[in-house]
């Protein structure tokens, strides 16, 4: 569980912290990481789940241009989630036609050498090719929760897994 303050633009976030997953080295091909979540409040809320540069952290803004990859959800975008990458020039949203609510909700993406298949719930959702990750380094695994308001914001997070294939 993670719990921002009650100040606009206060936020929460959970890291590997120098435990990375190398994707391309020792045989591994994927990445998958897979997430079980509940957002406690959807208004005026803003979360993150995927990897990261561990030498850009923290994202400063999103979407942005660093090298990134993962789910995001900002209610003053839009009242569902997206998918966000960036390659370290440019990046790409994508809408997963799945709306945020306060029910539990499945999030996975699977970053191979071509391609980042997102999907939510068990379903996928979005296949990316352009603006990904593709740098042989290590990532992180990032989480963060911000609030858009004078009120504090909850996520439960009730399982991430790694998965190195």
């Amino acid at each position: 569980m993670a719990t921002t303050g009650a100040t606009i633009g206060n936020d929460e976030g959970i890291r590997s912290s120098g435990k990375t997953l190398w994707r391309g080295k020792e045989s591994v091909a994927t990445v998958t990481l897979t997430a079980v979540l509940t957002l406690a409040q959807t208004a005026t809320t803003e979360a993150f789940i995927g990897i990261v540069d561990p030498l850009v952290l923290p994202l400063a803004t999103m979407p942005g241009t660093q090298r990134f990859a993962g789910l995001r959800y900002d209610a003053s975008a839009s009242a569902n989630w997206f998918t966000n990458n960036g390659d370290g020039a440019a990046n790409t949203t994508g809408d997963t036609g799945i709306a945020a609510s306060t029910s539990e909700i499945t999030l996975k993406m699977a970053w191979g050498a071509s391609n980042i298949i997102y999907s939510v719930n068990g379903s996928t959702t979005n296949t990316i090719t352009l603006n990904r990750p593709t740098e042989d380094r290590g990532y992180e695994i990032w989480m963060f929760l911000q609030t858009e308001a004078n009120a504090a914001k909850t996520i439960y997070i009730d399982k991430v897994l790694v998965e190195l294939t």
